[in-house]
């Protein structure tokens, strides 16, 4: 079965798209049958040239096109769903209003008697013998 879909073709950070017709079973960025346009999700507006008749030849031949390729063709902005990017130095989402973190028992919440026992004392290491 063959698909019109994106092939990655930018580097790290800076993302650039070619919108290809390829093999369903081959690799995300494998050898594709066929360019019809680009897709550049960093410039303002974003930037699609897409080869609408080819477009159309390779649907009309039975290739189907990924959500994706679909919504950009129609001229949406498409909804690529990505892990957001913890930088150092900057809030957890634990420390960002409204959002609540795991929570921690207080001392009103715990048994009373857990309240009362004794931590263990922490056990004497033992020496190895050398002979």
């Amino acid at each position: 079965m063959v698909r019109i879909r994106l092939k990655l073709m930018g580097r790290h950070g800076r993302p650039f798209y070619r919108i290809v017709v390829i093999e369903r079973s081959r690799r995300r960025d494998g050898r594709e049958i066929a360019r019809i346009g680009t897709y550049d999700p960093l410039t303002d507006p974003i930037t699609v040239k897409v080869n609408r008749e080819q477009f159309d030849l390779w649907v009309k031949r039975g290739a189907q096109a990924s959500d994706t390729v679909r919504t950009i063709v129609l001229g949406e902005k498409p909804k690529i769903k990505r892990k957001p990017k913890v930088l150092s130095g900057s809030k957890i989402p634990s420390e960002v209003e409204g959002v609540e973190g795991p929570r921690k028992k207080s001392a009103a919440t715990e048994t009373p008697a857990a309240a009362e026992a004794k931590p263990e004392e922490p056990k004497p290491e033992k020496k190895k013998e050398t002979t």
